[in-house]
């Protein structure tokens, strides 16, 4: 159609050059979507952030499981006690990423708790709940500006595009086909 236009002329086709010029612009929109990119910038990040808490959080875990068998009375007694909040979180890794961040944030938010505090600083873990919560927070943050950031960068689809352009390639071919048979 825009070739035909540019060979014969708008004028002689019968047709609007806004007409035209509209179909120009949709086709380019639609030409920018057959190929476009839709990785960002966060996902390599968000990917380390998930390893490293599957790493942190299979730490702790293995951590408390293995601990109740320790010989020493104080430091299997913190593990047991822990062992009955962690339990829940065993596999948490294996979940969805947006699953994921919601159990890893409930799994801080238990051994955040006072009563927990002293089984965790028994066997060394605090820094590592600590590093778990930094990690997740960070990757909620990053999940949220990914999805703000592809919000922001959508355009029209690509059968909204379509839609209007075969409307207006109906148009445009009709009256072309009404002048040539007048002419």
């Amino acid at each position: 159609m825009l070739n035909l236009a540019a060979d014969t002329g708008a004028e002689a086709m019968g047709v609007d050059d806004a007409d035209l010029d509209r179909y120009s612009i949709l086709l380019n929109q639609l030409n920018d979507l057959v190929a476009r990119s839709y990785a960002s910038a966060e996902t390599a990040e968000l990917a380390e952030l998930d390893k490293q808490r599957d790493v942190l959080g299979k730490y702790i875990i293995d951590t408390v499981n293995a601990g109740q068998t320790l010989p020493l009375a104080s430091k299997s007694a913190a593990a047991k006690a822990l062992w009955l909040v962690l339990k829940p979180y065993k596999g948490f890794h294996d979940l969805p990423n947006q699953q994921e961040t919601v159990t890893v944030n409930g799994m801080v938010f238990d051994l955040s708790k006072e009563e927990n505090a002293v089984h965790l600083s028994a066997l060394g873990l605090t820094e590592y709940v600590n590093e778990l919560n930094l990690a997740n927070t960070r990757y909620q943050t990053l999940t949220e500006q990914r999805t703000q950031s592809r919000e922001s960068a959508k355009t029209d689809n690509s059968k909204t595009l379509r839609t209007e352009m075969d409307a207006l390639y109906d148009y445009l071919t009709t009256v072309a086909f009404c002048v040539s048979v007048v002419t």
